[in-house]
């Protein structure tokens, strides 16, 4: 009895002690193994123009994908790939015949996400007046973009973009613009709005275009895209030249010149003003001893004793006989 009462309680214990191996070793590859699904990717509607719609597939934060795929109807029209992994792939639809669209993507180790949400393109028929987009600058040198859409529709959100291209023979070829660089609602009693000039890196020219759109009814209504605006790097101040005067800065010399002259004015008006002021304390100092040199001479004239007039006169006292 003994033997077989310690024989169940090794097999009782050994048993327990291997089914928390096995759930310890389940956790480990349930944490480690990639999952079978990878989390659907988000499809939205970027840009329209009269004819066409950009597309954009977007894997969610910290997934990337190598190869995306578009469906219509559940059918592949179009797949982007990327041997790097990348978040986002776009597509450019042609507008008609309607349908449902949606998007997966493929990561690295072959595994696939889920379809992203049913989109349904906006088939509106007549696309809204174009705005039109110009350069600002006001004086202290800050440079804006501005797009004034129709006047008939107040309130619209506005949305600008950066035009990418591609340089061939015959000059840059502009592309559909994707993304928006800034979006902007505004007020009912506005329709225009103004963007800060984005930061351009290098010297080469950056196209932008801009579109508005407004709620009519339940739906959306899309401009056309403005004309495409150049808009290059400002250049910055010339260095003066090493040699001739090319780079003299002449109004700061000119400047300097007059700031000169007009202090050497100013000096001389004061040697000229202590001058006067010198020569008439002069003046003052010798009328004031003239008229104690006369003094002095009518007081010592005063004091000199005189003949009395009987003396100079006795000739005349005696009688004259006739």
């Amino acid at each position: 009895m003994l033997i077989v009462c310690i024989d169940s309680c090794l097999s009782l214990w050994m048993y327990t002690l291997l089914c928390s191996a096995l759930q310890h070793w389940n956790r480990v590859l349930s944490s480690t193994i990639t999952p079978r699904v990878l989390p659907a990717p988000e499809l939205k509607q970027t840009t329209r123009t009269r004819d066409r719609v950009v597309l954009i597939c977007q894997a969610p934060e910290g997934h990337l994908g190598t190869n995306f795929t578009l469906f219509r109807d559940q059918k592949p029209v179009a797949s982007v790939v990327n041997q790097h992994g990348t978040e986002t792939a776009q597509y450019t639809v042609t507008v008609g015949g309607g349908g449902l669209y949606c998007c997966l993507y493929q990561n690295n180790h072959g595994v696939y996400s889920g379809f992203s949400q049913y989109l349904t393109l906006n088939t509106q028929q007549h696309m809204l007046p174009a705005p039109t987009l110009s350069l600002q600058e006001d004086a202290g040198g800050v440079r804006r973009l501005a797009c004034t859409g129709s006047a008939a529709f107040p309130g619209s959100v506005f949305s600008l973009y950066q035009v990418p291209y591609q340089v061939d023979g015959g000059g840059p070829l502009l592309l559909l613009p994707t993304d928006p660089t800034a979006t902007q609602r505004i007020p009912v009693t506005r329709h225009h709005a103004v963007f800060p000039l984005p930061v351009q890196e290098g010297p080469s020219a950056t196209w932008y275009r801009c579109q508005y759109t407004v709620l009519l009814g339940q739906d959306w209504s899309f401009s056309e895209h403005s004309q495409p605006l150049a808009v290059s790097t400002p250049r910055g101040p010339t260095p003066p030249s090493t040699t001739g005067l090319s780079g003299v800065d002449w109004p700061l010399v000119l400047g300097s010149i007059s700031a000169v002259v007009m202090f050497c004015c100013a000096l001389a008006l004061v040697g000229v003003i202590a001058y006067r002021k010198v020569q008439a304390v002069a003046k003052e100092k010798k009328k004031r001893e003239e008229a104690q040199f006369w003094t002095k001479d009518w007081a010592d004239t005063s004091t000199v004793p005189r003949t009395p007039l009987w003396n100079a006169l006795s000739t005349f006292a005696t009688q004259i006989s006739l």
